[in-house]
Order: structure tokens, then sequence, then C-alpha cells
């Protein structure tokens, strides 16, 4: 078994865990044992993770749900995202976590803190296990979401074990490292007999009212406004994956200053305190002023997005936006890139990559920093002739 940890001694404590487990399978001998998948009424989707991971399950929710028209499906995921997956027509509840295993702080550092995780995990075991779901599907591979399916007693428990606790679940799932995650999730199905040789992702829904009150504010200001609509997301969820802003700065500057285009930023209070970029006359500015239902929105609409690898680009593939996407070596971007076919990335391969840091541990970044505004400028400059010539014919 290949573990995920970096840590040498992490990949050693889980491969001991999981022999112990193996020779003490009789101590779980009261797990439930799962009947035939037609048996299934009630399934429980596991993934309290980041925006992007999550949207790229949703291909694997869509073919669950084909299988199982009649199914109650429930995702347990993080409060934060509630809103957007709440509506859509694969789940029939969004149960929030709102103490999820990967939450950070605002220096980007993930926050441990073993009771307080293990006391939330014994309350929601508790709820499921009230909830009798026959079926219980964690996409990442996560031992703590292993051992909540495994506490709230459900019989079908399927997963990767690349983090440790295999033992515990009904069915283990061949975790390929070179494979899209969109075709990860989709093999978890396997299970259950489903199989999706073309899986595509479904937009999200939002309701006419709801895309009024945007226009009306924070989007008025673009209602009469020329096209193209560039939207523009300069951070990302850990510092390893940005581009350096005064690139961002210069890029826009030099684009707005050789032909008509309106640049839409996008992004937390957070990120814009952070980062208080000098932007061409005309800019709007959305930053802390939207929810993702509003991004729902403005990304139906617009042209193209410019940004990292992060959580709203995989919403803007979702709604069919046109993607040029700054990669950084954190992840291996043909993994983990936003499931779509309107997709340019820009990216600068390096020895060291993926590392999966939060901060480049060598200092220098340079996947990121080789990235000049001149090549990114060209980028930019041909899809948006194209964006031209698309919106005069």
């Amino acid at each position: 078994m290949r573990y995920a940890y970096k840590s040498p001694v992490k990949r050693l404590g889980a491969a001991v865990f999981d022999a112990f487990g193996a020779l003490g399978r009789r101590v779980f001998s009261a797990l439930p044992s799962p009947e035939s998948p037609s048996s299934i009424r009630k399934i429980l989707l596991i993934r309290p993770d980041h925006l992007g991971d999550l949207i790229l399950t949703r291909p694997a929710m869509s073919a669950l749900r084909n299988a199982f028209p009649e199914a109650r499906i429930d995702l347990l995921a993080a409060a934060e995202w509630q809103e957007l997956f709440e509506g859509i027509p694969e789940i029939n509840r969004v149960i929030p976590f709102n103490h999820h295993w990967f939450r950070r702080n605002a220096g980007g550092a993930a926050q441990p803190n073993l009771a307080r995780l293990w006391q939330d995990m014994g309350e929601m075991a508790k709820l499921l296990r009230a909830e009798k779901y026959d079926a219980a599907i964690d996409f990442r591979g996560d031992l703590r979401n292993i051992l909540l399916a495994a506490r709230a007693g459900i019989a079908y428990r399927a997963g990767y074990g690349i983090t440790g606790g295999s033992f515990l679940l009904s069915h283990t799932g061949d975790y390929s490292w070179a494979r899209h995650q969109v075709f990860l999730n989709i093999d978890l199905l396997r299970c259950f007999g489903i199989s999706v040789p073309e899986p595509e992702l479904c937009s999200f829904p939002y309701s006419n009212e709801r895309a009024e009150l945007f226009w009306q504010e924070p989007g008025r200001e673009l209602a009469h406004r020329p096209h193209p609509w560039v939207v523009v997301h300069p951070a990302a969820g850990i510092p390893s994956k940005e581009w350096p802003i005064e690139r961002y700065e210069e890029v826009m500057a030099l684009a707005a200053s050789a032909q008509p285009v309106q640049f839409v930023l996008i992004g937390t209070l957070g990120e814009k305190e952070k980062n208080p970029i000098k932007s061409p006359p005309g800019t709007l500015d959305l930053r802390g002023r939207t929810t993702l239902t509003d991004l729902g929105v403005l990304f139906s609409k617009a042209d193209l997005f410019l940004g990292h690898d992060s959580g709203p680009a995989h919403l803007a593939a979702a709604q069919g936006l046109e993607l040029l996407l700054l990669f950084s070596g954190t992840n291996d971007w043909q993994v983990w890139h936003p499931w779509t076919k309107r997709l340019k990335v820009v990216r600068r391969p390096v020895e060291c990559s993926p590392c999966r840091e939060q901060v480049c541990p060598l200092r220098h970044h340079d996947c990121m920093r080789l990235i000049s505004s001149g090549e990114v400028l060209s980028e930019l400059n041909a899809k948006l002739e194209n964006i031209r010539k698309r919106l005069i014919s």
C-alpha cells in the first residue's frame, strides 16, 4: 500500500495501524455486512473538503443518482459550501460539518485540534447512526472519514485506504496517483456496478430571483458595460499556488491599454485586504461582495476566467466559462485541473513538483516565479481576440 503521507513516520504509523487492524478484524466484526446493491435506500457521501475537491465529485454524484433514482442521497460537507450544493438535483440534503478536517486559518496552515475533532466526530457519528444509512462513500481516502463511517455503523463503506484504515472498509478502491480526480471519484462506484466512460460536469443552478438580485446589486454596474468580461481571481487557498500580484497588475494594465476589456475582480474580503491590487480604470471590484451563488450567476454571463488553481476556478468551469489558469507545481495539474475542455494552462515544469506544500519549501517558488507577464499577456490577448470574433459572429 502506498500511503499519501509525506512524512516517513506517518507512513510507518499508517502501515502499523493497518497491520494490527487486519490481524484484529474480529474486533470489528460487529460492523454490519453489506447486502446486495439493490437493497440500498439511503446513501451518505462524505467530502468535508475544499470547494474544488467537492466540485470534482459532482460527476460521481450524478452517476450515483442515475443508478439510484429513488434513493435518498445526502452529502456531508463543510458548512460554507452548503449554499451551493443544496440546490442540485443529485443531493437530497447537505449535512453541514462546521469543524471539517481541512479548515485553514488566516495564515494558510491547517488547524489540528485532535480533542475537538474526536468530539465532533463522535457527535456526527451519533447523528448518522440515527439516520440508518445503507451506504457511505468517502471520496478522499481519509482515515478520519473512514472512522466516521465505521462508528456510524454503515454497512457499505467504500473508499481508498491511502491514509490508513482500509480494513474498516467493506469496499476498497484501487487508487491511481496519475488518474484525474473525476475518474477516481467515479471508480469508487464500481462496487455498486456503476461505470461512466465520459463524465460531464453539470452547472450549478440558481433561481431567476437570485439572479435578479445579483444584477441589481452588486452586479448592477456590469449591466450595460461592453464585452468581453474577464473575471480575475488573483488569490488562491494557499500561497504556493499564487502568482505575484504585481504581475497581475501589469497584465491587466497592458491588456486594457490595447483594447476594450471589462475586468471583474473576485475573492474574499480578506484576499482584498491582503492584496489591494492596482487595477485599470473601470475595473469592477467585487471582492468581499459576492456569495458562491452570486459567482455562479456571474460566471454564467462572463467570457473568461483568469486566475490560479482554486475553488472559484472549478466553479467557473462548471458554469461553462472559458479558463486561463496559472498552475503552480503544488499539485499535479493533470490530476487536479478543472473538469472542462475550455481550459488553457500556463505552467512551468519543475523537478520539485508536486510538492503539496502550502509555502514553497525551497523558497524560490520557481513554478510560479518563472511564468512571465509577457507570456500571460500573450495568452490573454489571444483569448480576447477569439472572444471578440465569437461575439461579432
